[in-house]
């Protein structure tokens, strides 16, 4: 099998970044016209958050904090656990079980943030992993029937 096919960043998706200084209301906004769960969080001090479905519901819904008031940077998830994009499917299985977290970001060598793994991304890996092996005997034996003709 290809390791790029058991690389995260091969199954993670494009990452979308906000500021830690717009309210949550916004931010729900941009994560429902996006059809996204998580958000990457920019501040000024550098260091990135993450902000999630789940957040917004332990921390400001199940509050009651008004989502217009409430700022992103007073709910973002800090520090972030990251993965680098060398990194395996399995490894960020593991680092996902391990921190009990369902969204993974996903580093460049160059440190920055390109992406986000997520578990419905490694459910929908698995199946293509799995069968690889059989779907490349499949490839192998029609060209081989190509070359017969």
């Amino acid at each position: 099998m290809s390791k790029d096919w058991m690389l995260a960043s091969k199954w993670m998706h494009k990452k979308t970044e906000i500021s830690d200084n717009i309210s949550v209301r916004k931010a729900i906004e941009i994560m429902v016209n996006l059809g996204i769960g998580s958000v990457i969080v920019s501040s000024n001090d550098g260091e990135p958050g993450m902000l999630t479905e789940r957040d917004i519901l332990i921390k400001v819904i199940m509050k009651d904090l008004d989502t217009r008031k409430t700022l992103v940077k007073d709910i973002a998830s800090k520090p972030l656990v990251t993965i680098d994009e060398n990194q395996t499917l399995w490894s960020a299985a593991e680092i996902m079980s391990k921190n009990h977290i369902r969204r993974l970001p996903v580093k460049s060598k160059k440190e920055e943030i390109i992406g986000v793994l997520s578990t419905r991304a490694i459910s929908d890996a698995l199946p293509v992993i799995s069968r690889f092996k059989e779907m490349q005997e499949i490839l192998s034996n029609l060209r081989k029937m190509k070359h017969q003709d």
